[in-house]
């Protein structure tokens, strides 16, 4: 089996098996999906090595990954709710499924987008569901209804 060493950028490199040795070893059935999953795998390197090679642009490559770690995780951070407020929104969560039967579409949409709003915090464009999911389109134009509200707003309506 041939391997092939490639130097995706200065500070990356690939190793993958070339095609056709794959080709030679696998059954048809087997080989399609294998090299389809070579293939995935080495485009999403190729980019990934595109991505961090733009990013570095003549900086220290393990500089920017310490860095785009440290935004990540400022990004996730959990806000600091009061904890009797937070108690009082669990409560609130765990009874609205026994009295969901007798409110109407309208209020049901609304405790979604709050509940979502607190424990989600802002909806982004990449938590919109695909167009066919009618019911889902509803609910996230309901969060998105509800803008840059705190999650400490959201549990509090």
């Amino acid at each position: 089996m041939q391997v092939k060493r490639v130097d995706v950028c200065r500070d990356i490199t690939c190793t993958f098996h070339s095609c056709t040795d794959l080709k030679k070893q696998s059954d048809v059935a087997a080989d399609h999906g294998v090299l389809q999953l070579a293939s995935r795998v080495w485009m999403f390197t190729v980019w990934l090595a595109q991505y961090y090679q733009k990013r570095t642009a003549g900086r220290n490559v393990q500089e920017v990954i310490r860095n785009d770690n440290e935004e990540w995780e400022h990004d996730h951070d959990e806000v600091e709710v009061d904890p009797e407020l937070k108690s009082q929104f669990r409560s609130a969560s765990s009874f609205l499924p026994s009295i969901m039967g007798d409110l109407e579409r309208k209020d049901l949409m609304e405790f979604y987008a709050f509940y979502k709003q607190a424990i989600c915090g802002v909806a982004k464009p990449t938590d919109r569901p695909p167009f066919f999911d009618i019911k889902g389109k509803a609910k996230y134009d309901a969060w998105v209804g509800l803008g840059d509200m705190t999650p400490e707003e959201a549990m509090r309506s």
